[in-house]
């Protein structure tokens, strides 16, 4: 057989800080915290299936702040303290001789644009003759999927006196335009409200997509894993009407390729390959709505109704006849399974198995099979899938008896665990009991040396993986849902992507070394830690 290939992240060593805001509308996610400079803005646009990304040139910032006393140049570099008010608003401080300067920048929720105001104060006791403003320079605009490609386009940048606001126009041949984690969680739940969502400009369509910043190595696309497995229950926790809207957007737009690597923005196919973690991710985020709201009319909506009845052919399309498990071809990290079965995704299968099963039993789902006669017995295929696990997936491990991480159903299996899908989730999902000693005796492996992945030496203990070696934020977020101790204790010592959620962080000095602005696992950390501390009011 062929080597496998992996989507492997391009590591650094060289992070560099960078300060963040936006709205549902525009992202701002390059602030320059040395000079308080906007590298790049950009919005969702759905014509162009991506991002439109607004960009400085010749070295300089699309806008920057300056400032001259008595007809000097103050040098803001290196005087600027920054600080998030809200936890989302980003602010700073700057002081010299006989001033004192602050700045604001934020983007109202509801509006396409954004405000940037500065403030000075004189300190001294002299007047000051003051000359405060802004400079830079529009030098491209981009069209961003994962990676930019400039667009030949006309550009202009003017003030407009009647709305007193700074334009960027472009013409081109398609339309433009926990107690100790408490700021962690704020933080990290307005950076995936506002990132890892938004509305295209030209269609007012909402758009989830993996992160808006195009410093996420694959921005501006759609994954089900992270739209529904990941982002969704965040957004419960901002705004349901919100997430219900996302919800039927989801299903009506991205439903004929469910289960599929990733689409773009309108659903197209983008990257082929099945997941069965990203199918059952349709099934389970509606479940988590049902669940957190009791919100049971939207099983009446159309795209509800028809989708779940396609769903399900799909899912059942997956079954292996000889094993009764379900298959995949790439696993929680978009990599090629060395075998079929992952017991990950078939404890995610079993929990949509039941899920499906309690609507059927309320009179709330009614799904033909076959050819279209057939009602299927939901429980009693959960209950199937659920002996086949045990038969098939476990293997003795160097603790005594413990799920295996793939499996042949021929006797092969992979001993190995996946942050982005991890086994230390199946008590989360009711599969088993946290008290399991098969579970016990899994997630002790996971969270030992004896997993080669596993980060046991040094200051920062966690999982990383074969798609990306060092630490992953997501490792501790799954830590705070199986109530183990590592996470809280992980994420209180990270700095992250400057406290925002990223794919992985330097083993000994916790900075963002892959996936920076990873908008969709921030969602997921928020509601993790928000499920382990302050869901009971803790």
């Amino acid at each position: 057989m062929a080597d496998p290939i992996l989507t492997v992240p391009v590591g650094s060593e060289d992070y560099h800080r960078r300060i963040l805001t936006g709205n549902e509308y525009i992202s701002v996610p390059e602030i320059i915290p040395e000079t308080g400079g906007i590298a790049s803005l950009n919005v969702l646009h759905m014509a162009s299936c991506g991002l439109l990304e607004f960009c400085g040139g010749k070295g300089k910032p699309l806008v920057e702040p300056f400032l001259r006393v008595n007809g000097q140049e103050c040098e803001l570099k290196g005087r600027l303290r920054w600080y998030y008010r809200n936890h989302w608003e980003p602010g700073f401080y700057g002081q010299g001789k006989q001033w004192k300067l602050q700045g604001r920048i934020f983007a109202p929720p509801g509006h396409r644009g954004g405000i940037y105001v500065l403030s000075l104060k004189n300190t001294g006791t002299g007047s000051l003759e003051i000359d405060i403003g802004w400079r830079g320079i529009w030098g491209s605009i981009n069209r961003t999927v994962f990676k930019r490609k400039p667009l030949g386009e006309k550009r202009r940048l003017f003030f407009d006196r009647w709305t007193g606001s700074l334009i960027l126009e472009a013409d081109s041949g398609i339309p433009l335009a926990a107690p100790h984690l408490e700021g962690l969680f704020h933080r990290n739940l307005f950076f995936n409200y506002f990132y890892a969502l938004g509305r295209t400009l030209d269609a007012e369509q909402w758009a989830p997509v993996t992160s808006r910043s195009p410093h996420y190595y694959v921005s501006a696309a759609f994954w089900s894993r992270d739209a529904l497995l990941w982002s969704f229950p965040a957004l419960l926790l901002v705004e349901k009407s919100t997430a219900r809207e996302v919800l039927l957007v989801v299903f009506k737009r991205h439903l004929e390729r469910a289960g599929e690597h990733s689409h773009y923005l309108n659903g197209i196919l983008l990257y082929p390959g099945f997941e069965l973690d990203q199918l059952c991710a349709y099934f389970l985020a509606l479940k988590h709505y049902l669940e957190f709201g009791s919100d049971f009319s939207i099983l009446l909506e159309e795209p509800i109704r028809h989708g779940l009845g396609l769903l399900v052919q799909k899912l059942l399309s997956r079954k292996d006849p000889r094993t009764g498990l379900y298959s995949t071809f790439l696993d929680p990290s978009d990599d090629p399974v060395c075998y079929p079965f992952l017991i990950y995704d078939n404890a995610l299968t079993w929990c949509v198995l039941q899920f499906l099963a309690s609507l059927q039993e309320r009179d709330l789902l009614e799904v033909k099979i076959g050819d279209g006669t057939e009602e299927p017995n939901f429980r009693e295929m959960a209950q199937q899938l659920r002996a086949a696990i045990y038969e098939h997936g476990l293997v003795s491990g160097p603790n005594g008896l413990m799920f295996a991480w793939a499996v042949n159903g021929c006797g092969d299996f992979q001993l190995y665990d996946n942050p982005p899908g991890s086994l230390q989730l199946l008590a989360y999902y009711g599969f088993c009991s946290r008290e399991d000693e098969i579970y016990v005796h899994t997630v002790n492996w996971i969270r030992s040396g004896q997993n080669p992945f596993f980060h046991v030496k040094g200051p920062l203990v966690e999982a990383g993986s074969l798609h990306a070696a060092n630490p992953w934020p997501l490792a501790a977020a799954n830590d705070l849902l199986a109530l183990n101790r590592g996470g809280a204790d992980f994420l209180g010592k990270v700095s992250m992507d400057n406290g925002f959620a990223c794919e992985t962080v330097h083993p000994e000095k916790g900075f963002a070394t892959t996936g920076q602005a990873f908008a969709s696992a921030a969602g997921f950390l928020a509601h993790a830690i928000w499920w382990r501390y302050k869901r009971e009011g803790g």
